[in-house]
Formats: structure tokens, sequence, C-alpha cells
């Protein structure tokens, strides 16, 4: 997808909800929506919907990669000569590295990934440069996926995107803060459409008005798989949740 390709096909989208207010997403699938049709692509990083909701160079991340403990293969994943990108993959593999630890599989060795709330496709890269070679899958909304197409394509990759609550098989669903930014009624009907084989979830206490502790602590309960539930190092009252 080229950049004009990109701006065209945003301008073709409905206008988002207007009257949205930060944090819920309506809000930010505006400001992309505007921003997408006026600003030039490659500065996408800059703009508040990303730069307030995916990136982590505006928090304290000094010695960021011995803090996150990734090993060479690790941080092979995550060069790039962009210090914003480079720390978005730095995160995005420290959340892989979590869950091969937690379970014990290998993120080249599956054969279907899902992420649920793919931003702007950091984590599909950083899985492709481990070895993934199977078929990954993203549900988003449509602004953000074609903010992901556009993003990918620029790295030769693509992936395939799927409406929430349409069933799928997955080797893991990830859902990192995703999941716990939306209502809870749309959370039980993706988890309930997914036949997954492994979790790896990611969520703070609260998101507005989500009590998100209560909600996972029963979501889990509703498995039957084993879970460790773990904080995230350096963010208080922020959780992975781990099944396998």
């Amino acid at each position: 997808m080229t950049d004009a390709e990109f701006r065209e096909a945003m301008a073709a989208l409905p206008e988002p909800p207007s009257n949205s207010v930060a944090p819920f997403w309506d809000f930010w699938r505006h400001d992309l929506w505007t921003r997408a049709q006026n600003e030039p692509p490659d500065s996408f990083m800059s703009w508040p919907c990303i730069y307030h909701t995916m990136l982590v160079d505006h928090f304290d991340m000094s010695g960021a990669i011995e803090h996150l403990g990734l090993e060479a293969r690790g941080l092979e994943a995550t060069a790039s000569p962009n210090r914003s990108l480079r720390l978005a993959l730095v995160e995005q593999a420290h959340h892989l590295k979590r869950w091969e630890d937690a379970t014990g599989k290998h993120i080249e060795d599956l054969d279907t990934i899902l992420e649920f709330g793919g931003g702007f496709g950091a984590m599909v890269l950083v899985a492709h440069r481990l070895g993934f070679t199977g078929e990954y899958v993203v549900c988003d909304l449509p602004e953000f996926v074609l903010l992901q197409r556009w993003f990918l394509a620029r790295h030769g990759l693509g992936v395939r995107h799927i409406e929430a609550g349409e069933p799928l098989r997955a080797d893991v669903l990830m859902g990192l803060y995703s999941v716990s930014e939306i209502p809870f009624q749309m959370r039980d009907r993706v988890f309930e459409a997914v036949q997954a084989q492994s979790y790896l979830l990611l969520y703070s206490s609260r998101f507005a008005d989500y009590d998100n502790d209560v909600y996972f602590a029963r979501f889990v309960q509703r498995t039957n798989l084993d879970w460790s539930v773990v904080p995230f190092p350096g963010r208080p009252s922020n959780w992975y949740a781990i099944g396998c």
C-alpha cells in the first residue's frame, strides 16, 4: 500500500464518531482518520492516536533493553534506526519472551496467531523477525487496519484481518491492553468465538470505569488452562495473564 493508496482508503471510510473523548477508542479512531488524510504517513508516530496509546518513548525507558531482559535473538528482532520504532519493537519482543518463558513454546513453531488490536503492526513485524512463518490474523478497527496494511507493506509483510466475533482456531490469542479497553460484552464475544491453545494478555487494573482485575480473575477461572498472572516490570498495576 502506497502513501496515496493509504490516504485514499482512509478517506473512503465513513467518518468515525466525533463526540468521544480520550482514552476511549472512538476518540483515537477519529484522530487517526483525520490525520491520515492531512499529514504525511511517515509522521504517524507523532500522531496522538499512536504516541499516547502505543509508544513507550514518552515513558522512562532508561536501561530498557536490560530491564526487559531480551536475549540476542530478541535484540536482532528490534533493530531500527528510528528510536520510537526501536523501543516499540523492544516492548513487543519482551511480551513474546514472557509468553515463551511461561509456556515453553516458541513463536516460530506456531501455525496461527490472532492478535486482537494490532496497533500499527509492531508485533507482526517482531514475530516475523523471530521466525514466524504461519498465518497472522488481526482483529481491529477499520482505521487501524489501514495503518497496519500501510506500515507492514513497507516491510514486505501482510496479515489477514477478521471482524470481532468471527470464529477462529489459533495457537495463541494476543491481547496487549486491547481486550481490556473494550466493553465487557465485546470481550466475551471475542473470547467465545476464538478457540485458542494459549493466551498472551496484558492489562491495567483499571481502564476508565472498567475493573479489569475483577474481569480477568473471572475469565481465567472459566478456562481449563494453566495461568500465570504476573506484574509488568516497572509499571504498577499492569499485569500479564498468560495461559497455556
